[in-house]
């Protein structure tokens, strides 16, 4: 009933226009349209120069490529929505969106939302005006928890970050912290050396095998249980969600949406020779597109019987040799990595990665309305 609710719920999400302040500018919050190339071009130069902005490099798409990740999917109902400023100039212009989505398999009562306003138009509220848009669609929808992830630049005040700002006057509780770091491409032989020193024989008994989208067959079981072993393992602090269950069906339908928007993973798995079994992870992503200079370290993960062997410095030493060889042109590659997860920055910061920033993570039931004065610019 909840899944009905959220996909009517989003269907039904009107335009609204107003001044952003009494002699401000005009501005419209609505739904993206996802068949207009405009639409979705306009997205896609705001992503760029956010990224730009924060870490130096930038994913590309095309078009359709962008247009295939902005639609709904098996796992999750999605409503990007924009905020269109009359310019000065004349026209209208997106100058700022927020995709809201909702899990369809589990975590039914939670609804998330990623925005991103342009460098240039920060500090007006239209951060502020996109959220409360979200926050009204989110209460149609009937789900009762929300979480928001706010990021703050290195040495910046974590208190005057908008996403932070936005998030308290929302009444939702920090429950957990992350650093961002990037590391620059190529790593030097010296690290990757350094790496393998490390190493030494630790890893004797296990095979490293790189792999692309699709998983192989024979290995799709063990693949949906490490993913659930990292769900159960993350140092999330108190954030709170359900761990998901990784079926076959699951795993096929996120490889098509990869497929479909232009998103190349690129795995590391370590097997036990032994017993044949899959026992550790890493993956990169980055976009297919040639443009592309920023590249996505996500998960790594051991299974508990097989830790303390080097197998995570064995699977991303493997594929960051890997990731070289196949994608030169890539400038930078980021991570995320929970504030307590020493190990694993201590890995990282081995092959170069430097922290650039933090993301903080809040979490708490959907609020009714945002606290605070509505022409306060601070709030994004």
């Amino acid at each position: 009933m909840n899944s009905d609710r959220t996909a009517d719920a989003f269907a039904a999400a009107a335009a609204v226009t107003f001044p952003l302040c009494p002699e401000g500018p005009v501005i419209t919050l609505r739904p993206a349209d996802l068949k207009s190339d405009a639409d979705v071009e306009q997205i896609l130069d705001i992503e760029i120069a956010d990224s730009l902005a924060f870490t130096g490099a930038a994913e590309k798409h095309t078009i359709a490529q962008r247009r295939a990740l902005l639609q709904s999917s098996p796992m999750a109902h999605m409503l990007p929505v924009v905020a269109e400023m009359e310019m000065l100039e004349g026209g209208t212009q997106i100058v700022g969106f927020d995709t809201v989505f909702a899990p369809r398999l589990d975590n039914t009562d939670t609804i998330f939302s990623h925005q991103v306003v342009h460098p240039a138009m920060r500090r007006q509220g239209i951060g502020r005006a996109l959220a409360q848009y979200a926050l009204d669609i989110a209460h149609a929808t009937g789900r009762t928890k929300t979480s928001v992830f706010a990021t703050v630049r290195e040495g910046e005040d974590m208190d005057s970050e908008a996403g932070v700002i936005l998030a308290r006057r929302a009444g939702l509780k920090h429950v957990s912290t992350a650093g961002v770091r990037v590391c620059d491409l190529p790593i030097s032989e010296d690290a990757l050396a350094r790496m393998q020193d490390a190493i030494g024989e630790q890893a004797d008994g296990y095979s490293i095998e790189i792999v692309q989208d699709p998983i192989p067959e024979d290995l799709l079981e063990d693949w949906g249980a490490m993913l659930a072993q990292l769900d159960i393992d993350d140092p999330d602090e108190d954030y709170e969600a359900e761990v998901p269950t990784y079926t076959p069906e699951r795993i096929r339908a996120a490889e098509k949406r990869r497929a479909d928007g232009g998103v190349r993973r690129v795995t590391a798995i370590a097997r036990h020779i032994e017993t044949g079994r899959a026992v550790a992870h890493t993956y990169i992503e980055f976009s297919d597109h040639p443009e592309t200079t920023l590249a996505w370290q996500e998960n790594t993960l051991v299974m508990p019987e097989h830790r303390r062997r080097g197998l995570a410095r064995a699977v991303k030493l493997a594929l960051h040799r890997e990731l070289a060889r196949i994608a030169p042109h890539l400038t930078r590659i980021i991570t995320w990595n929970s504030h307590i997860n020493d190990s694993m920055i201590h890995i990282n910061e081995q092959l170069g990665y430097r922290r650039i920033g933090s993301e903080y993570i809040f979490q708490g039931p959907v609020p009714e309305r945002l606290d605070g004065p509505a022409g306060d610019s601070r709030a994004a």
